[in-house]
């Protein structure tokens, strides 16, 4: 019977896991790029919230939001950060 029936090893299940995880480094680039997308979402925000501040008279827009604009900041200079130690350039649609 364990001869009709192949039953997968551990070395089977590791060419599987192989051949269907990405490398590690294009895993990391990938949440790099969607973390990147997320803060450029972040920011667009901000600039709606300035504006809706700004008519209507709501105080100075910048300081409300400054602690989401510090931690933006943050997380890009995180980024900018490992792409300088892994030498890649500047992140993507960045200069």
């Amino acid at each position: 019977m364990a001869d009709i029936i192949k039953f997968p090893t551990a070395a089977s299940r590791a060419v599987r896991v192989e051949r269907t995880e990405p490398a590690p480094e294009a895993s990391i680039e990938g949440q790099l790029v969607r973390l990147q997308l997320t803060l450029d979402s972040w920011r667009l925000i901000l600039r709606w919230l300035d504006q809706l501040a700004q008519s209507g008279g709501e105080g100075e827009p910048g300081e409300q939001s400054r602690r989401i604009r510090e931690l933006i900041a943050a997380a890009e200079r995180a980024i900018a950060d490992l792409h300088d130690r892994h030498g890649r350039g500047p992140a993507p649609g960045r200069d």
